[in-house]
């Protein structure tokens, strides 16, 4: 027992000592990560959008990837934030013809029951 917990000491100053070059690693690969997907989503829209035919609803995580970090607008945000706020806690929500549902996963999701289908 003594020498399991010699161990762990060991490993956590180990952890301790890389986690600082760890941390910078990861902070990079996240920057460009969230440069990159900010960059397809840019191009999702301008092929969408730009190109007949044009889709019959639109993507919202275009809003959360790219034009939300272009524009610092978060007035697309109003519709989930405010719908979800006038729902009942613990209710169900029918989603039909939502689009991509994203409100309803990404709001309405966190306090009630979703029914997608008729089934």
């Amino acid at each position: 027992m003594i020498d399991k917990i010699k161990k762990i000491k060991v490993v956590r100053e180990a952890a301790r000592l890389v986690k600082p070059f760890l941390e910078k690693i990861v902070a990079i690969e996240a920057k460009l990560a969230s440069k990159w997907a900010s960059s397809s989503h840019k191009r999702l829209l301008w092929i969408q959008w730009g190109l007949p035919p044009q889709p019959e609803y639109f993507d919202h995580h275009i809003d959360l990837f790219f034009q939300w970090r272009a524009t610092r607008n978060p007035l697309w945000l109003e519709r989930g934030v405010f719908s979800q706020l006038a729902l009942s806690s613990g209710g169900v929500v029918l989603e039909l013809c939502c689009g991509d549902g994203f409100n309803a996963r990404n709001f309405y999701s966190l306090s009630l029951s979703l029914r997608n289908n008729l089934t």
